[in-house]
């Protein structure tokens, strides 16, 4: 028997989003002040993917959060 938690899925929607935001944020180079070289002022694509795809991870740990309708 599992216990689906409705809680632990929309926290994990929010941090898919806040994700995706910070993603786009790295990729069009708004947040070069959180580098560690702040007068670097480049595009952080690899940041950018990492995001994405805790973003993905998120979103299918929230399904399998979610509870699901018999």
């Amino acid at each position: 028997m599992q216990t689906r938690n409705p809680a632990l899925a929309v926290a994990l929607v929010a941090l898919a989003v806040v994700c995706v935001v910070l993603a786009v944020l790295y990729l069009l180079d708004i947040v070069s002040w959180l580098s560690r070289d702040p007068s670097s002022h480049a595009p952080h694509t690899t940041h950018a993917i990492v995001l994405g795809v805790v973003a993905v991870a998120a979103l299918i740990a929230a399904n399998f959060a979610r509870p699901k309708a018999t």
